[in-house]
Order: C-alpha cells, then structure tokens, then sequence
C-alpha cells in the first residue's frame, strides 16, 4: 500500500451506517470522509479528490447508480477510483448488472462482511495508490507527451544552472488558449485536448530545438527559452500568437502570452521558478485587461519595442 493514508468516501444518509463503515475502516488505516446526498457527494468528491467511494443504492435526492454515472466518467474522479455501491436488499443478477452498467466496480450486500470488505477495498486501492504514485513521480504530461510542471521545474533548474554558469539570458513564456465562448474555463474534454494538440503544433513550428515546451493546467503551455533576451522572448510570443490567429481554429479562438526574461540569470539574483512565476502574473495581468495587447512582461522585465 502507499504511504499515505487512503481516503474512503462514504455516501449515505444513514448514520448508524455511516458509524459502521467508520469503525471498519479508521482502525486499519483508511481516512474517511462522509456525504448524505448525491448532491453533496459530487461536491465532495471534486473537492477532496478520494481514493474510492461507498455509496448507498438509495440517497434522499437520488440513487447510488445516479452517483456512480456522475463519478466514473472521468470528468470528476480519476477513471482508476473504485465505487462500491451498498445494496440494502438481497443482490440479484439484475442488481449487480445495473451497477456494473452504471460504473460501479462492485455491489455490496447485507450483512456486510467487515474483513471481506477491508480486503476488497485493498485489493482495489492497491493499483489505484500505485498508478497515482507513477503519476506523481512522471514528468511528462500522459495525454501529450509534452512536460508536466515537475518536468517543467526539472529541466527550468538545469537551464538555469547552464545560464547562471555562462551568464547567459533566460526567457519563459506561459501561453493561454482562449475558448470562443466568454467562459475561460476550459475543463479538460475531449475536445479541449484537440484545441490544446493544435495549439502545440503551432507553437513548435515557432520556436528553437533548445527551447523545452510543456503543459500547465487544461488550457496553459509553458516555453523555457535559453540564451533568450526579453526581444528574443517577444519576438517568440509574437510570431506563436500570429499563426495560431492565422490557423483559425474552431477551439482556439485567441492565445494570450505572459513573459519574463532576463538579459543574465546570474546577476538576476532569481531562483529557476521566479521565471515561471512572474510569466504567469504576467500573463493573469493580460487576461484581466479587455482589448489590450495579448503579449504582456512582468512588469520588472524590461520592455522591448514595438514593432512599427
């Protein structure tokens, strides 16, 4: 098992239920949090993120199977977190089909069986805590291959170390994909994920094999730049939120772009992730300003000229 301590979300109303499962669970290391409707379960749930779900068959505003339609899709719970549903009546066939149906990974009976339970429950967890773990420990974004913050960290250190040594200039440069309708929040979709590889394409015909590209959130690309001036790192912005204008694209309405760059890391007196923090208060800088440049620096950074 993981270290840490799995979290159990238990969905009922009934709180001698609620009490049972409780004192199954706590003494073997299982944290658990409670909800005592559909309602605040989906709440809960894309909150605090749990490990796995218990869940009644009937809630006051709904059914467990509405719940575990609303949890599997992946849109709120990672696909790998186990819901078991709690059936107060015997399970017939029909029962455990409907659940299965409904994303359920298993349907549970009365009595319950405090040890069978705690073994499923592992059994369960233990891929789950196993595949969070690798995914914590990767560095690279799983639906693009591109880098992930820790990535982006990593290599934003070793860039840096080279640029401080040499007194070179460093550049970072956060991309925004802007949806065409009014909310800026991009939840991560199918269709979302389409928009952003567009995205990528675009900005890798703008800029150099020595600049490193990843992903930050659902809608956000990060470009380390080295050997990069502050003009250098505008001229990038410029020519990426240029063809991406130029491509049209049906999910990409406009890219906004925050920038920081530094003429020498190491007179800068900067540790590697201020270039990436002060490029992203630049870039909010430029999404709460309407009908402005789309390019904004932070604004220690020098600012280069604009073109005539």
């Amino acid at each position: 098992m993981n270290p840490r301590s799995p979290l159990i979300l238990i969905v009922s109303d009934h709180r001698w239920w609620v009490g049972s499962l409780e004192s199954i669970l706590a003494p073997n290391g299982f944290s658990v949090i409670t909800a005592s409707s559909a309602e605040k379960a989906l709440e809960r749930a894309r909150t605090v993120q749990p490990d796995g779900v218990l869940v009644d068959a009937k809630l006051p505003d709904g059914s467990g199977l509405d719940v575990c339609r609303a949890l599997s899709g992946g849109l709120v719970l990672d696909p790998g977190t186990p819901i078991l549903i709690n059936s107060q009546g015997p399970i017939t066939r029909r029962k455990r089909l409907e659940a299965l149906r409904a994303g359920a990974w298993d349907l549970l009976g009365m009595p319950l069986d405090g040890e069978e339970l705690l073994l499923r429950l592992r059994r369960l967890l233990g891929a789950k805590l196993h595949a969070d773990a690798c995914r914590e420990a990767s560095i690279l974004d799983s639906a693009t291959g591109v880098y992930n913050l820790r990535g982006l960290m990593r290599r934003a250190a070793e860039m840096a170390a080279e640029a401080a040594r040499y007194d070179r200039p460093m550049a970072c440069l956060v991309f925004a994909l802007e949806p065409a309708t009014a909310n800026r929040e991009r939840p991560r979709t199918p269709e979302g994920d389409a928009g952003f590889a567009s995205a990528l394409a675009i900005l890798r015909k703008c800029i150099r094999n020595s600049d490193v590209i990843g992903r930050m959130g659902p809608s956000e690309i990060v470009v380390l730049a080295p050997e990069t001036d502050p003009d250098g790192a505008h001229a990038i912005a410029r020519r990426a939120i240029a063809a991406a204008e130029g491509a049209s694209a049906a999910t990409l309405a406009r890219m906004r772009a925050g920038l920081y760059a530094v003429k020498n890391f190491r007179e800068a007196g900067i540790e590697p992730v201020d270039l990436l923090v002060r490029a992203i208060i630049a870039l909010r800088t430029s999404q709460s300003g309407r009908g402005e440049e789309p390019i904004r620096f932070f604004n220690l950074a020098p600012q280069p000229a604009q073109p005539g």
